[in-house]
């Protein structure tokens, strides 16, 4: 994930403009589709982090990215 990010983080650039990256709590069981992902990133654009969807920095305890040069454009 990290180590390959710039495979697809400038084409997500080029068709978002903004947020690269969206994450949510999934419930066990529940494989998210792509519509899924795609509503939730644009909810995280208009309303920043919430518990529907956020990035990086809303996850206190996540470091890795931090060591992996992911700074928060990658949110």
């Amino acid at each position: 994930f990290y180590d390959r990010k710039d495979e697809w983080y400038d084409a997500a650039e080029q068709v978002w403009g903004g947020h690269r990256l969206v994450m949510w709590h999934v419930p066990i069981g529940h494989i998210p589709t792509i519509l899924e992902a795609v509503t939730r990133l644009k909810h995280l654009t208009e309303h920043g982090d919430t518990d529907v969807a956020f990035g990086w920095a809303y996850l206190k305890n996540a470091q890795l990215w931090k060591t992996k040069n992911c700074d928060t454009a990658a949110e």
